[in-house]
């Protein structure tokens, strides 16, 4: 469909009208030739944030979901030059002085263009056909990349240091757009690690993210490259620095330009051209921890037990190398802990040997034993890392064992065990000497016990003491 914009020619106002809302899709627009005695100066479209300038009266875009096009068409009276300004990035608020320069005797005259809707173009009014120069200051840390001057009919552009010089033929309008880019800002992106051993390897991955845009760079630091440097920050746009999240790290980031996430994530900026920043990120590692549950089997419901276990090295951590596990009968302890275990420091768990007592398997969760010896676990402690190691302990076999010795002959003697504390069943023993000497033996006692030995009469045989030795 047509639509019409009415407007007061030869004053400078922009005047709108607005086509809403529109279906995704591809579109054109075009205004007819010829209409109250002007010609098309310029036309140019912001299309998805970017400004695309058309030769003729005719602009074909595509429209995205969301997305706003806005289409400046310029017409002046014939006789005169149109200065169009443009930028990269655009729209961009950053002021350029020119001169226009008449033919002799003329004045210069000095007007300063914005590339931004409605800020953006400048008129000379009616002209005489001559030569006139138009240039632009430089500004700093902006480019002049290109001046391109489009007449209708009969006049001709030269290029001068800075600017054009047209020689503007009689009646004919000579559009000229000068275009800038801006020189990208510097981000560099820096790592520090605390809490950790000395050597300890450490990765971190960002997102530096143009929020306008929505493209993000993923960024990788480690231990080995602790730091990088982006060169191609776009003036002007809404930057976040965002560091994904790490078990068992504290992490925090500040830049040099900008403020902090209202949320905490990271940081945001919009850098200007040239902009030279820092990001400065640490990470804390979370101290380890280490509990140790202790088991005995094999023992009566009253028999009281301890053993110590040493984690080696100790430095900083909480107790100490050295714990005590105690307990009563054949269940486990309440556990035993080590706290602020340092990240990436190699510890050793294990427990101290006790007479008697034949150790189990120490076995942990949450850490990699590199230890080949059953009874102990070698580790490396990571960030955070929650490491819960068991082992349980039996009594060796206590075992009786009798030397008897037969004076005169060789017979059959039985001997009986009684159970006294905790009470039970006895047992007996029966043995044939031979060659004066024999070696009864009970097995398998449980500790710890007290029992009674006796040897049982046996006619014709004189019973001797019975002495007993504790091994």
């Amino acid at each position: 469909g047509g639509f019409s914009i009415d407007a007061v020619t030869g004053d400078g106002t922009n005047y709108y009208s607005a086509v809403y809302p529109v279906a995704p899709g591809n579109y054109s627009v075009t205004e007819p030739a010829g209409q109250h005695d002007t010609a098309l100066g310029s036309l140019i479209c912001t299309i998805e944030g970017v400004p695309v300038p058309f030769e003729t009266a005719t602009a074909n875009f595509t429209v995205a979901p969301g997305d706003t096009v806005t289409c400046f068409y310029v017409n002046a009276m014939p006789g005169r030059i149109l200065v169009v300004k443009l930028s990269d990035p655009f729209p961009y608020e950053q002021p350029f002085a020119f001169t226009f320069t008449p033919p002799t005797p003329g004045a210069p005259t000095n007007f300063p263009l914005t590339p931004k809707p409605g800020f953006a173009t400048w008129d000379s009014g009616t002209l005489a056909a001559g030569a006139y120069t138009i240039t632009e200051a430089a500004v700093p840390n902006w480019t002049l990349t290109d001046v391109t001057c489009d007449p209708i009919a009969g006049s001709t552009a030269a290029p001068v240091n800075g600017g054009v010089t047209v020689n503007l033929a009689a009646g004919d309008i000579v559009e000229c757009t000068f275009t800038n880019v801006a020189t990208p800002a510097q981000l560099t992106l820096k790592k520090t690690a605390t809490g950790i051993a000395d050597g300890y390897p450490w990765s971190f991955d960002f997102l530096v993210t143009n929020v306008d845009s929505g493209e993000a760079d993923e960024v990788t630091l480690d231990s080995e490259t602790p730091s990088e440097v982006l060169t191609e920050i776009v003036p002007g746009a809404r930057y976040t620095v965002v560091e994904v999240p790490s078990d068992g790290w504290t992490s925090g980031i500040t830049c040099s330009l900008g403020t902090a996430m209202e949320d905490g994530s990271g940081w945001e900026f919009t850098a200007a051209p040239g902009d030279v920043l820092t990001c400065d990120a640490t990470n804390d590692a979370d101290p380890a921890s280490l509990s140790l549950t202790k088991t005995v089997d094999g023992v009566t419901a009253d028999y009281e037990w301890a053993f110590d276990l040493t984690l080696d090295p100790a430095d900083g951590v909480a107790p100490g190398a050295t714990q005590t596990v105690e307990g009563t009968g054949p269940v486990a302890a309440d556990p035993i802990e080590w706290t602020n275990l340092l990240a990436g420091e190699t510890y050793t768990i294990a427990e101290q040997q006790v007479p008697g007592w034949t150790p189990g398997a120490l076995t942990c969760t949450g850490a990699q034993d590199t230890n080949p010896d059953p009874v102990a676990v070698t580790f490396v402690a990571q960030p955070g890392g929650k490491i819960s190691c068991e082992i349980e302990n039996t009594p060796e076999p206590i075992d009786i064992t009798i030397l008897k010795a037969a004076r005169g002959g060789d017979a059959t003697f039985q001997y009986v065990l009684t159970p006294l504390d905790p009470a039970g069943e006895a047992i007996v023993s029966s043995v044939l000497t031979q060659g004066v000497f024999a070696t009864p033996t009970f097995t398998g006692l449980t500790a710890p016990g007290l029992y009674s030995l006796a040897e049982r009469d046996l006619p014709g045989w004189i019973e001797g003491e019975l002495f007993c030795n504790v091994a």
